[in-house]
């Protein structure tokens, strides 16, 4: 089998982190067929596979010498430079978070040294991304960013992207949404019965999976229920679950409060998997990212739309996501921009849904299954490298 390189600079120890399950999914993808590598770095510590290069954690000064060694000169691919030094790789696959620096350029020279028929493929998560940017601090890394670009794309054979660029800084690209990647979740999704049969007709359930940020926009759909019970004609009952936290969640819940809609609303906080699948799993629709119009990005990808999916939930969407066309049955789409969601219409969607669908939940499921993961989205970079 070809020997592939990875590096993602995330902790691949934390299985509740939505990044880390991604990079997660790519690495179990990668192991289907090639023999791999992983190299990763997180808040001071080197690994290579499960092997801890190095402990920056622990140095005096912490912030000092650690986090502006790793911004502009990326100490970290030192260690892993001289680690790899005598292996020989086919390809490799790196994911960047934005920012390039010194450490990487040489890191991609030594690679396509000691490889010259290497074939490497950067990962941009998100794109573009300048809007963004803030702080001096990063800024200087963005401008630094822009005077190596010309000298990392030599070595750079396609660019990874999630948005629909044909080429990133001059450099090809192969585009990609995301994949899904959650053992725990999938084993708990295989098989869905009714869960509806005990349930006050009376009362509709929404479920959100949100980080409390202007870009997810969960003030958005609590204004929308505003607007749904100050309607008195409307005799349905509904209730929002709200799972997560961000610095918005005080706003949102100051927002309930002022609207007089405590009993309308449930904030849960952070949730683990098991939690997160009782919770989804009994509400009769979910709802996707709301705001990514404010950040502007105009194509979605999000994983908690294919985490919907894969527990067999219909979803409501603003932002386009190639995986969700708005063709498929269980999708609906409202407009992309801070207009608000008519609960009714939502409502009256699931009750049709349930009479053309009975069984919607297991064929969601299976559609995910089909094509959301990331063995699946994978298939498109594995042919690039041959």
């Amino acid at each position: 089998m070809k020997k592939a390189l990875l590096y993602f600079p995330v902790s691949l120890k934390s299985s509740s982190n939505g990044v880390s399950k991604k990079c997660l999914g790519i690495i179990d993808a990668f192991k289907q067929k090639y023999t791999v590598d992983v190299f990763s770095e997180n808040e001071g510590l080197v690994f290579l596979n499960d092997e801890l290069l190095k402990d920056f954690s622990t140095t005096k000064n912490y912030l000092r010498f650690y986090n502006y060694n790793n911004a502009f000169l990326s100490g970290e691919f030192a260690w892993v430079k001289n680690k790899c030094k005598s292996v020989k790789y086919e390809i490799a696959y790196i994911r960047l978070h934005w920012f390039v620096s010194f450490g990487l350029l040489l890191f991609l020279r030594k690679l396509k040294k000691d490889n010259p028929h290497i074939i490497i493929h950067i990962e941009i998560p998100t794109y573009p991304y300048q809007e963004e940017v803030k702080g001096r601090f990063n800024k200087a890394r963005y401008v630094l960013t822009r005077l190596l670009i010309p000298f990392v794309s030599k070595y750079v054979n396609n660019i990874i992207t999630f948005s629909l660029h044909k080429k990133i800084w001059g450099i090809p690209t192969i585009n990609l949404s995301n994949g899904y990647y959650n053992p725990a979740l999938e084993k708990s999704s295989k098989k869905i019965d009714k869960r509806y049969s005990h349930r006050d007709v009376n009362t509709f359930h929404i479920a959100m999976i949100a980080q409390f940020s202007p870009w997810h926009a969960p003030d958005i759909l609590i204004e929308s229920l505003y607007k749904y019970i100050t309607n008195n004609s409307l005799t349905t009952k509904v209730i929002l679950h709200l799972v997560g936290t961000g610095k918005d969640l005080g706003i949102c819940k100051e927002q309930v409060e002022n609207y007089g809609i405590k009993e309308n609303v449930i904030f849960y906080g952070e949730k683990n998997t098991d939690e997160i699948v009782e919770i989804i799993t009994h509400a009769d629709v979910c709802i996707g990212s709301l705001g990514h119009h404010r950040t502007n990005i105009q194509l979605s990808s999000s994983l908690k739309t294919r985490e919907y999916a894969f527990l067999g939930m219909p979803v409501i969407l603003k932002t386009p996501d190639l995986d969700f066309p708005d063709s498929l049955y269980f999708v609906k789409y409202f407009p992309d921009d801070d207009s608000l969601l008519d609960i009714a219409l939502i409502i009256n969607f699931i009750e049709k849904l349930r009479i053309s669908h009975p069984n919607y939940e297991n064929e969601i499921i299976q559609y995910a299954t089909d094509n959301l993961t990331w063995r699946k989205k994978m298939e498109k970079v594995f042919e690039a490298y041959k």
